[in-house]
């Protein structure tokens, strides 16, 4: 039982998301791991930035990249992520792009059932 209550202390989201480490630690071992790498002009932050971009760039609401990020709210998200937000006609796209997709697995499916229940 105390077991599951600490499981359960560490799922809140104020917790840390990984225990025993702080951000000097993190820095630290960022920074090892660059100079281990050979490279020279990659800040912790940089991954920061990659992560927002490429959660703004996958369509994700403002509001929950803000949330992950830890601001108080999206509009420091919309003004510098904002433009890597997709369209309205790129979400239009990756919708048909979708449904073509879920139609031909569809009918795979339809074809191997078809194909099943003529061997049985």
């Amino acid at each position: 039982m105390a077991l599951r209550a600490a499981a359960q202390r560490r799922l809140l989201p104020s917790a840390p998301l990984f225990l025993g480490l702080n951000r000097h630690t993190v820095s630290d071992k960022h920074l090892a791991t660059c100079k281990a790498l050979e490279i020279g002009d990659y800040q912790l932050r940089d991954q920061r930035h990659s992560f927002a971009v490429r959660a703004a760039r996958a369509g994700t609401p403002a509001e929950l990249i803000a949330r992950q990020l830890g601001h108080a709210n999206a509009i420091l998200v919309l003004q510098v992520y904002g433009r890597f937000m997709p369209s309205a006609q790129e979400r239009d796209r990756w919708e048909r792009v979708a449904s073509a997709q879920d139609a031909e697995q569809a009918a795979k499916s339809q074809e191997m059932s078809a194909t099943l229940g003529a061997v049985g």
